[in-house]
């Protein structure tokens, strides 16, 4: 299995380097408390950034980078992590047909 997560711009490159730093190169974080961002869904992406955007929820250093965000940048993120573009990828089978 080969999975790629694709980029569609320089500009979400570099929103994504920012998130690297504790949320791992591809979304898997290694420190225990720090939660993955790889294989979240979209709509719940979107919705914690928002809300440490407005500052419902609350945590430091997440605050502080989401008050930074534009709501495309928050949604550039919410693709890039919480919907996998896969190039190539086999399949699983799981068809009753067997």
């Amino acid at each position: 299995m080969i999975f790629i997560l694709a980029l569609p711009c320089a500009a979400a490159e570099q929103l994504v380097k920012r998130c690297q730093g504790c949320h791992g190169l591809d979304g898997v974080a290694s420190a225990e408390k720090t939660p993955n961002l790889k294989g979240q869904h979209r709509a719940y992406l979107l919705q914690q950034l928002q809300d440490y955007k407005a500052r419902k929820r609350r945590h430091a250093i997440m605050s502080a980078i989401a008050s930074s965000l534009t709501q495309q940048q928050i949604e550039q993120l919410a693709d890039y992590y919480g919907e996998p573009h896969v190039q190539e990828i086999e399949a699983a089978d799981y068809s009753a047909d067997k």
